[in-house]
């Protein structure tokens, strides 16, 4: 996971970043988190600010118990890869309180990247 803009106001910590396929290093998707930081330790922030950790994975560090609510598939046209592009977006809720913790938009890279890291097959330049 790879950090592509923070963007942290009193209330919330926003962290675009896209996540990428360990043996290519070919972008999988790209994600964008708004934390609410009243509801969450503030040590868990601080880790969030300080780390490449998926937020997913500070929570099970921190021991919260939490469940996604309101998922929703998304699809977009993507412009610059004339291509659509599938995700989701989700609310993440503490289990215990109900109150909201992070918003989770994540959106797959376009069905011919992805066909590219299924495939492990990489493009070349046509020879004539």
């Amino acid at each position: 996971m790879e950090a592509t803009k923070v963007v942290e106001t009193e209330e919330t910590y926003m962290r675009a970043s896209s996540l990428r396929q360990s043996a290519s290093n070919r972008k999988i998707l790209d994600a964008t988190l708004i934390v609410m930081k009243r509801t969450l330790p503030t040590t868990l922030i601080d880790d969030l600010r300080s780390t490449s950790k998926m937020f997913g994975q500070l929570l099970l560090d921190y021991g919260m118990e939490v469940i996604v609510r309101d998922r929703r598939p998304i699809m977009l046209y993507d412009q610059t890869a004339q291509d659509v592009r599938i995700g989701r977006q989700h609310r993440i809720t503490d289990a215990t309180m109900q109150e909201t913790l992070c918003l989770v938009n994540e959106l797959l890279v376009s069905e011919q990247d992805l066909w590219l890291l299924k495939s492990n097959f990489e493009p070349r330049e046509p020879v004539y």
